[in-house]
């Protein structure tokens, strides 16, 4: 994390990259889940397949990548809005 190596991470931040729970509201636009409904929030996703490292394959260094802890906040933190993907 220090030496820079994952892309838009900033400090503080909020642990908990794994996560689930119930829905207690939904985006605009947002269909395919409702309030109430159980869900699990992956570590990694969101990976882009078009920034220069996901077309070399590191996509663990993908510039848009969206993981709970380092884009928004983890699982720890009191509630978490986490992307419908």
């Amino acid at each position: 994390f220090l030496a820079g190596h994952f892309p838009g991470l900033q400090w503080p931040i909020t642990l908990g990259h794994e996560m689930a729970g119930p829905i207690a509201e939904v985006g605009d636009g947002v269909e395919d889940f409702a309030v109430g409904d159980r869900v699990a929030v992956g570590r990694f996703g969101g990976n882009c397949n078009r920034c220069i490292p996901c077309r070399r394959g590191s996509f663990m260094q993908c510039e848009r990548m969206q993981v709970p802890s380092w884009q928004y906040p983890g699982g720890y933190a009191e509630s978490v809005t986490a992307p419908a993907t």
